[in-house]
Protein backbone atom coordinates (compact mmCIF):
# COMPACT_ATOMS: atom_id res chain seq x y z
CA UNK A 1 0.00 0.00 0.00
CA UNK A 2 2.88 2.12 0.89
CA UNK A 3 4.54 1.77 -2.43
CA UNK A 4 1.56 2.41 -4.55
CA UNK A 5 0.64 5.71 -2.73
CA UNK A 6 4.46 6.48 -3.23
CA UNK A 7 4.43 5.88 -6.84
CA UNK A 8 1.18 7.69 -7.03
CA UNK A 9 2.02 10.83 -6.02
CA UNK A 10 5.71 10.94 -7.06
CA UNK A 11 6.41 10.48 -10.84
CA UNK A 12 9.70 11.58 -10.67
CA UNK A 13 12.94 9.46 -9.53
CA UNK A 14 14.08 10.69 -6.01
CA UNK A 15 16.79 13.42 -5.87
CA UNK A 16 19.66 14.24 -3.15
CA UNK A 17 17.37 15.34 -0.26
CA UNK A 18 16.56 19.01 -2.27
CA UNK A 19 12.77 19.64 -2.57
CA UNK A 20 12.80 22.01 -5.14
CA UNK A 21 10.25 21.04 -8.10
CA UNK A 22 12.10 18.87 -11.12
CA UNK A 23 12.82 21.36 -13.80
CA UNK A 24 11.56 18.74 -16.07
CA UNK A 25 7.81 19.24 -14.58
CA UNK A 26 5.84 21.38 -16.80
CA UNK A 27 3.77 23.96 -15.89
CA UNK A 28 -0.01 23.05 -15.37
CA UNK A 29 1.43 19.93 -13.61
CA UNK A 30 1.58 19.61 -9.47
CA UNK A 31 5.39 19.51 -8.16
CA UNK A 32 5.50 16.19 -5.70
CA UNK A 33 7.82 16.15 -3.70
CA UNK A 34 10.34 12.74 -3.80
CA UNK A 35 11.92 11.60 -0.31
CA UNK A 36 15.96 12.36 -0.44
CA UNK A 37 18.23 9.03 -1.22
CA UNK A 38 18.72 8.38 2.47
CA UNK A 39 15.62 7.75 3.42
CA UNK A 40 15.03 3.79 2.35
CA UNK A 41 12.11 2.66 4.89
CA UNK A 42 8.82 2.49 3.61
CA UNK A 43 7.41 4.24 6.45
CA UNK A 44 9.88 7.11 7.01
CA UNK A 45 8.85 7.64 2.93
CA UNK A 46 5.49 8.54 4.26
CA UNK A 47 6.54 10.15 6.80
CA UNK A 48 8.76 12.64 5.13
CA UNK A 49 5.48 12.93 2.50
CA UNK A 50 3.42 14.13 5.16
CA UNK A 51 5.37 16.76 6.16
CA UNK A 52 6.70 18.34 3.04
CA UNK A 53 4.09 17.10 0.53
CA UNK A 54 3.59 20.75 0.02
CA UNK A 55 6.31 22.29 0.00
CA UNK A 56 7.38 22.68 -3.55
CA UNK A 57 3.45 23.91 -4.85
CA UNK A 58 2.83 26.72 -2.00
CA UNK A 59 6.04 26.82 -0.19
CA UNK A 60 7.07 27.85 -3.55
CA UNK A 61 4.13 29.97 -4.78
CA UNK A 62 4.92 33.36 -3.40
CA UNK A 63 8.23 33.13 -5.39
CA UNK A 64 6.89 31.45 -8.67
CA UNK A 65 3.28 32.02 -9.11
CA UNK A 66 3.21 30.19 -11.69
CA UNK A 67 2.55 27.50 -9.79
CA UNK A 68 -0.69 29.29 -8.78
CA UNK A 69 -1.68 28.25 -12.54
CA UNK A 70 -2.42 24.13 -11.50
CA UNK A 71 -5.97 23.16 -12.97
CA UNK A 72 -8.55 21.88 -10.36
CA UNK A 73 -8.62 18.55 -11.68
CA UNK A 74 -4.86 18.16 -11.19
CA UNK A 75 -5.54 20.04 -7.52
CA UNK A 76 -7.42 17.26 -7.16
CA UNK A 77 -5.21 14.49 -7.57
CA UNK A 78 -2.99 15.85 -5.39
CA UNK A 79 -4.66 15.98 -2.92
CA UNK A 80 -6.36 12.69 -3.00
CA UNK A 81 -2.50 11.50 -2.87
CA UNK A 82 -2.16 13.82 0.05
CA UNK A 83 -4.78 12.22 2.06
CA UNK A 84 -3.74 8.64 1.05
CA UNK A 85 -0.43 9.38 2.26
CA UNK A 86 -1.92 10.98 6.04
CA UNK A 87 -4.24 8.08 6.57
CA UNK A 88 -1.31 5.44 6.14
CA UNK A 89 0.74 7.70 8.73
CA UNK A 90 -1.50 6.47 12.12
CA UNK A 91 -1.53 2.97 11.57
CA UNK A 92 1.97 1.89 10.58
CA UNK A 93 4.13 4.26 12.59
CA UNK A 94 3.96 2.30 15.72
CA UNK A 95 4.72 -0.51 14.51
CA UNK A 96 7.36 -0.19 11.99
CA UNK A 97 9.16 3.27 13.69
CA UNK A 98 8.77 2.89 17.28
CA UNK A 99 6.98 6.46 16.59
CA UNK A 100 3.95 6.43 19.36
CA UNK A 101 0.36 7.13 17.99
CA UNK A 102 0.43 10.86 19.39
CA UNK A 103 3.64 11.19 17.72
CA UNK A 104 2.15 10.60 14.01
CA UNK A 105 -1.10 12.85 15.07
CA UNK A 106 1.50 15.52 15.78
CA UNK A 107 2.94 14.88 12.47
CA UNK A 108 -0.65 15.11 10.38
CA UNK A 109 -1.88 17.78 12.86
CA UNK A 110 1.35 19.93 12.23
CA UNK A 111 1.42 19.21 8.58
CA UNK A 112 -2.70 20.53 8.43
CA UNK A 113 -1.40 23.41 10.27
CA UNK A 114 1.84 24.84 7.99
CA UNK A 115 -0.57 24.24 4.69
CA UNK A 116 -3.61 26.13 5.91
CA UNK A 117 -0.88 29.11 6.94
CA UNK A 118 0.74 29.56 4.58
CA UNK A 119 -2.05 29.56 2.26
CA UNK A 120 -3.71 32.02 4.52
CA UNK A 121 -0.65 34.49 3.67
CA UNK A 122 -1.29 33.78 0.00
CA UNK A 123 -4.88 34.64 0.31
CA UNK A 124 -3.66 37.79 1.98
CA UNK A 125 -1.34 38.98 -0.43
CA UNK A 126 -4.19 38.36 -3.03
CA UNK A 127 -3.85 34.65 -4.58
CA UNK A 128 -6.83 33.06 -3.32
CA UNK A 129 -6.72 29.24 -5.11
CA UNK A 130 -4.87 27.54 -2.93
CA UNK A 131 -6.54 27.94 0.81
CA UNK A 132 -9.98 27.76 -1.46
CA UNK A 133 -9.23 24.68 -3.12
CA UNK A 134 -7.82 23.43 0.37
CA UNK A 135 -10.85 24.26 2.29
CA UNK A 136 -13.15 22.91 -0.36
CA UNK A 137 -11.12 19.53 -1.09
CA UNK A 138 -10.87 18.74 3.13
CA UNK A 139 -14.50 18.93 3.78
CA UNK A 140 -15.23 17.40 -0.09
CA UNK A 141 -12.98 14.46 1.15
CA UNK A 142 -12.51 14.11 4.44
CA UNK A 143 -16.02 15.13 5.68
CA UNK A 144 -18.65 14.46 3.07
CA UNK A 145 -20.50 11.09 4.61
CA UNK A 146 -20.03 9.81 0.71
CA UNK A 147 -16.60 10.13 0.34
CA UNK A 148 -14.66 7.11 -0.16
CA UNK A 149 -11.97 9.18 2.03
CA UNK A 150 -14.04 9.89 4.58
CA UNK A 151 -11.84 10.40 7.93
CA UNK A 152 -13.17 12.76 10.81
CA UNK A 153 -9.84 12.16 12.38
CA UNK A 154 -7.96 13.68 9.75
CA UNK A 155 -10.39 16.19 8.94
CA UNK A 156 -10.20 17.27 13.15
CA UNK A 157 -6.61 18.54 12.57
CA UNK A 158 -7.88 20.97 8.85
CA UNK A 159 -10.87 22.15 10.91
CA UNK A 160 -8.65 23.21 13.66
CA UNK A 161 -6.16 25.20 10.64
CA UNK A 162 -9.30 26.79 9.33
CA UNK A 163 -10.65 28.14 12.41
CA UNK A 164 -7.39 29.58 13.09
CA UNK A 165 -7.39 31.21 9.77
CA UNK A 166 -6.45 35.23 9.31
CA UNK A 167 -8.44 35.16 6.19
CA UNK A 168 -12.07 34.21 6.92
CA UNK A 169 -13.93 35.91 8.91
CA UNK A 170 -15.91 34.63 11.89
CA UNK A 171 -19.61 34.35 9.86
CA UNK A 172 -17.71 32.05 7.34
CA UNK A 173 -16.75 29.84 9.98
CA UNK A 174 -19.57 29.18 11.58
CA UNK A 175 -20.46 26.19 9.41
CA UNK A 176 -17.01 24.59 10.42
CA UNK A 177 -18.00 25.67 13.46
CA UNK A 178 -20.68 22.88 13.78
CA UNK A 179 -18.39 20.49 11.74
CA UNK A 180 -16.29 20.56 14.42
CA UNK A 181 -19.21 19.90 16.73
CA UNK A 182 -20.16 16.85 15.13
CA UNK A 183 -16.75 15.03 14.18
CA UNK A 184 -15.84 15.32 18.19
CA UNK A 185 -19.19 13.28 19.16
CA UNK A 186 -18.15 9.87 19.62
CA UNK A 187 -14.85 10.32 18.77
CA UNK A 188 -12.77 6.80 17.63
CA UNK A 189 -11.67 5.13 21.00
CA UNK A 190 -14.22 7.08 23.38
CA UNK A 191 -17.05 5.39 24.83
CA UNK A 192 -20.01 5.89 22.54
CA UNK A 193 -22.70 8.16 23.80
CA UNK A 194 -26.05 5.88 25.36
CA UNK A 195 -29.49 5.49 23.98
CA UNK A 196 -32.80 3.85 24.68
CA UNK A 197 -34.48 1.41 21.75
CA UNK A 198 -37.34 -0.64 21.32
CA UNK A 199 -36.82 -3.78 19.89
CA UNK A 200 -39.09 -6.56 17.57
CA UNK A 201 -39.22 -10.05 19.44
CA UNK A 202 -38.88 -13.08 17.68
CA UNK A 203 -41.05 -13.25 14.68
CA UNK A 204 -42.51 -10.00 15.47
CA UNK A 205 -44.98 -11.56 18.47
CA UNK A 206 -43.68 -8.83 20.27
CA UNK A 207 -41.40 -5.85 21.31
CA UNK A 208 -39.17 -5.13 24.48
CA UNK A 209 -36.60 -2.38 25.16
CA UNK A 210 -33.10 -1.89 26.18
CA UNK A 211 -30.26 0.71 25.80
CA UNK A 212 -27.31 0.55 24.20
CA UNK A 213 -24.85 0.25 27.06
CA UNK A 214 -27.08 -2.45 28.02
CA UNK A 215 -26.67 -4.54 24.99
CA UNK A 216 -23.49 -7.44 26.07
CA UNK A 217 -21.33 -8.29 23.40
CA UNK A 218 -17.40 -8.51 22.78
CA UNK A 219 -18.20 -6.22 19.29
CA UNK A 220 -21.29 -4.53 18.93
CA UNK A 221 -22.49 -3.39 15.23
CA UNK A 222 -24.81 -0.07 15.59
CA UNK A 223 -26.56 -0.09 11.88
CA UNK A 224 -28.14 2.96 11.49
CA UNK A 225 -30.84 2.24 8.72
CA UNK A 226 -33.90 2.87 6.65
CA UNK A 227 -35.36 -0.28 5.56
CA UNK A 228 -36.35 0.95 2.46
CA UNK A 229 -33.01 2.27 1.18
CA UNK A 230 -31.34 0.16 -1.88
CA UNK A 231 -28.00 0.83 -0.03
CA UNK A 232 -28.95 -0.43 3.42
CA UNK A 233 -29.93 -3.50 1.45
CA UNK A 234 -26.74 -3.86 -0.25
CA UNK A 235 -24.42 -3.41 2.96
CA UNK A 236 -26.95 -5.68 4.99
CA UNK A 237 -26.39 -8.62 1.96
CA UNK A 238 -22.68 -7.24 2.29
CA UNK A 239 -22.25 -8.47 5.85
CA UNK A 240 -24.60 -11.49 5.88
CA UNK A 241 -22.40 -12.86 2.73
CA UNK A 242 -18.80 -12.12 5.07
CA UNK A 243 -17.67 -15.67 6.91
CA UNK A 244 -16.00 -14.40 9.33
CA UNK A 245 -18.90 -11.34 10.12
CA UNK A 246 -21.12 -13.91 9.81
CA UNK A 247 -19.57 -16.74 11.82
CA UNK A 248 -18.77 -14.11 14.53
CA UNK A 249 -22.70 -13.32 14.77
CA UNK A 250 -23.73 -17.10 14.61
CA UNK A 251 -21.25 -17.47 17.76
CA UNK A 252 -22.15 -14.20 19.50
CA UNK A 253 -19.33 -12.68 19.50
CA UNK A 254 -21.11 -9.62 17.55
CA UNK A 255 -24.50 -8.18 17.79
CA UNK A 256 -26.06 -5.92 15.56
CA UNK A 257 -27.97 -2.87 16.76
CA UNK A 258 -29.99 -2.24 13.50
CA UNK A 259 -31.52 1.10 14.63
CA UNK A 260 -34.22 3.32 12.72
CA UNK A 261 -34.27 6.60 13.95
CA UNK A 262 -37.10 7.92 11.82
CA UNK A 263 -40.67 8.11 12.82
CA UNK A 264 -42.93 6.14 10.33
CA UNK A 265 -43.18 3.08 12.84
CA UNK A 266 -45.58 1.10 10.61
CA UNK A 267 -43.08 0.91 7.67
CA UNK A 268 -40.15 -0.28 10.00
CA UNK A 269 -42.68 -3.09 11.31
CA UNK A 270 -43.10 -3.73 7.72
CA UNK A 271 -40.20 -4.93 6.71
CA UNK A 272 -39.27 -6.84 10.20
CA UNK A 273 -39.40 -10.36 8.08
CA UNK A 274 -36.62 -8.64 5.54
CA UNK A 275 -33.77 -8.02 8.17
CA UNK A 276 -31.34 -10.58 9.19
CA UNK A 277 -33.30 -13.01 12.34
CA UNK A 278 -30.13 -13.15 14.32
CA UNK A 279 -29.86 -8.53 14.78
CA UNK A 280 -31.48 -6.83 16.74
CA UNK A 281 -34.26 -5.15 15.08
CA UNK A 282 -34.59 -1.64 16.92
CA UNK A 283 -35.87 1.61 16.59
CA UNK A 284 -35.65 4.81 18.37
CA UNK A 285 -39.17 5.11 19.81
CA UNK A 286 -37.83 8.00 21.54
CA UNK A 287 -36.67 10.89 19.24
CA UNK A 288 -33.61 10.94 20.62
CA UNK A 289 -31.93 11.25 17.32
CA UNK A 290 -34.29 13.85 16.09
CA UNK A 291 -31.44 16.96 17.34
CA UNK A 292 -28.96 15.22 15.96
CA UNK A 293 -26.67 16.08 18.98
CA UNK A 294 -26.70 12.51 19.95
CA UNK A 295 -24.60 10.45 16.54
CA UNK A 296 -24.55 13.35 14.48
CA UNK A 297 -26.15 10.95 11.44
CA UNK A 298 -25.39 12.92 8.15
CA UNK A 299 -26.51 10.07 6.35
CA UNK A 300 -27.79 6.69 6.22
CA UNK A 301 -26.78 4.27 6.15
CA UNK A 302 -24.23 4.83 8.91
CA UNK A 303 -22.00 2.22 10.97
CA UNK A 304 -20.46 2.37 13.96
CA UNK A 305 -18.71 -0.50 15.55
CA UNK A 306 -17.81 -0.93 19.01
CA UNK A 307 -16.09 -3.17 21.87
CA UNK A 308 -16.90 -4.48 24.67
CA UNK A 309 -16.81 -1.60 27.20
CA UNK A 310 -18.75 0.28 24.31
CA UNK A 311 -15.86 2.32 22.92
CA UNK A 312 -15.81 3.12 19.34
CA UNK A 313 -13.03 1.43 17.37
CA UNK A 314 -14.73 2.57 13.51
CA UNK A 315 -17.34 5.58 13.15
CA UNK A 316 -19.45 6.28 10.18
CA UNK A 317 -17.60 3.16 8.75
CA UNK A 318 -18.37 2.05 5.34
CA UNK A 319 -19.20 -1.71 5.12
CA UNK A 320 -15.92 -2.62 3.25
CA UNK A 321 -13.74 -1.65 6.57
CA UNK A 322 -16.03 -3.65 8.56
CA UNK A 323 -15.61 -6.86 7.08
CA UNK A 324 -12.16 -5.49 6.64
CA UNK A 325 -11.49 -4.72 10.10
CA UNK A 326 -12.83 -8.23 11.37
CA UNK A 327 -10.71 -10.35 8.68
CA UNK A 328 -7.61 -8.66 9.74
CA UNK A 329 -8.19 -9.15 13.08
CA UNK A 330 -9.17 -12.78 12.69
CA UNK A 331 -5.75 -13.16 10.52
CA UNK A 332 -3.86 -11.60 13.68
CA UNK A 333 -5.34 -14.31 15.99
CA UNK A 334 -7.83 -12.25 18.01
CA UNK A 335 -11.03 -13.59 16.96
CA UNK A 336 -11.78 -17.30 17.60
CA UNK A 337 -15.31 -17.93 16.52
CA UNK A 338 -15.84 -20.80 19.18
CA UNK A 339 -17.92 -20.40 21.73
Amino acid sequence: MLTAIFCQGCGNSKGNGNTAPDAAVPNGTFPYVTPPMYITDPVEEVLYLSEHFWDNYIGNAKKDTALLSIGKEEFRNAYASYIQILGTVEPFVGTATGKSGDAAKKVIGNSHKEIFAVADSLYLAGYRQPLMGLIELSEAFLYNPNSPYLNEELYIPAIEAILALKSIDSLHKMQHKYQQMMVMLNRKGTKANDFKYEYLLHKGTGKAHSTLHKTKAEYLLIYFNNPGCASCKEIQQALADDPIVNGMIESGKLKVLSMYIDKDEAAWRERFDSAPSNWIYARDYLNQFETNELYGIRAIPSMYLLNSNKEVLLKDAQAIKIIEYFNRTNRSGNISLQN
